[in-house]
């Protein structure tokens, strides 16, 4: 199944982060939103039966992957391959919250490793099943506080990039029902959310 995970973008950052720190160029922030049980049926993707104006939007200003394939149908296994770079299956990660963590292998580290050591602030907001200060939904053996600086950007350093993984419950399984938004009888129109100013 086609999923919409810019997966080699994190490899290719990866490759670029030395190189931004030795230059002291300016360094891009990088927004990483994790979407659970979502599929590409967005309007971004061709389907108009589905109103999703915000994603569009981010799609229209950012990078639209057309030919991404996911590396496990559930959201565990997908996020422990995203954050390392690597097949789940190749580091024992493919299963779904699996009771014992695996260790993740010699030389395989968590990408934001990469980001601390090219100077950036990270951030990680927390999101379906929180069970700690941050929600990380790993397969493997860690502490969300040594991956993570803090709950969300602001308290990054003046100047400072950030590195930001957002995570949104609103897809999640299992599905609750949606009363604010306006085709709903009853409902009282469409709450905004809003992400601390960059």
């Amino acid at each position: 199944m086609k999923k919409c995970f810019p997966f080699f973008l994190l490899i290719l950052l990866m490759l670029s982060l030395d190189g931004f720190s030795q230059n002291k160029g300016k360094r891009p922030n990088i927004l990483w939103i994790v979407a659970n049980d979502i599929s590409p049926d967005l309007g971004c993707y061709g389907n108009n039966l589905v109103h999703t104006p915000n994603l569009d939007q981010l799609a229209k200003q950012g990078t639209l992957y057309k030919n991404m394939i996911t590396v496990g149908a559930v959201c565990s296994p997908s996020r422990s391959a995203f954050i390392t770079g690597m097949q789940a299956v190749s580091i024992n990660c493919q299963n779904q919250f699996p009771k014992n963590k695996t260790i993740l292998p010699k030389g395989i580290v968590p990408i934001t490793e990469y980001f601390k050591k090219a100077g950036y602030y990270m951030s990680n907001t927390g999101g379906v099943q929180m069970k700690g200060p941050f929600y990380t939904g790993y397969n493997f053996v860690h502490e969300g506080k040594d991956l993570y600086d803090g709950f969300d950007w602001r308290g990054r350093g003046q100047n400072q990039p950030f590195f930001a993984q957002v995570h949104l419950k609103y897809s999640h399984r299992p599905f609750s029902r949606d009363t604010t938004h306006p085709i709903h009888p009853g409902s009282t129109g469409c709450k905004n959310i809003t992400f601390p100013i960059i």
